[in-house]
């Protein structure tokens, strides 16, 4: 799916993938930039990382967490 895909699924913004990539709460997209393609593995890291939010954990915290 593309980016436009996975926040329709999601409900988060662009944006907001972009900062779970950068910051390594999600792995980047297969295809590379031009032809990003994502997957289950990043619904899922995306709700791993929103439900860990919804609980009041921040970035940091989540961070070790995954780690």
């Amino acid at each position: 799916m593309n980016i436009r895909e996975l926040v329709a699924r999601t409900g988060i913004s662009e944006r907001q993938v972009r900062y779970l990539i950068a910051e390594g709460f999600m792995p980047p997209p297969t295809g590379g930039r031009a032809m990003a393609d994502y997957g289950e593995t990043h619904v899922e890291a995306i709700q791993r990382y929103m439900r860990l939010r919804e609980l009041g954990f921040p970035p940091a915290a989540i961070r070790r967490l995954l780690e």
